[in-house]
């Protein structure tokens, strides 16, 4: 075995810095931030408390996709039957079939 090819110096010897770390890949901040959006708005659902005199769509917590669809079709004031069964409905947990 002959000498080997390399720094004289190896103290000297380039090396990496801060390259071990893996870039952040943007569409898993955005998987992630819309996990804890939903995670969020579930839990809203499940303490909402819904007011006596309850009539608008924007007023439950339903997400803003929800809302601006609503607001396409229209859609702004619940009627009677919608505003007695949405809040019950949103209070669920997530997975338990209504009664």
């Amino acid at each position: 075995m002959g000498p080997q090819a390399g720094p004289s110096n190896l103290s000297k010897a380039k090396k990496p810095k801060g390259k071990d770390k893996k870039p952040i890949n943007a569409g898993k901040i955005k998987k992630t931030t819309e996990k804890q959006r939903v995670v969020e708005l579930e839990k809203a659902a499940v303490e909402f408390v819904a007011a006596p005199d309850l009539k608008s769509f924007n007023d439950l917590p339903i997400s803003e996709f929800t809302k601006r669809g609503l607001k396409k079709a229209f859609f702004k004031e619940m009627t009677d039957i919608q505003a007695k069964s949405l809040p019950e409905t949103l209070a669920l947990p997530v997975g338990v079939p209504p009664r």
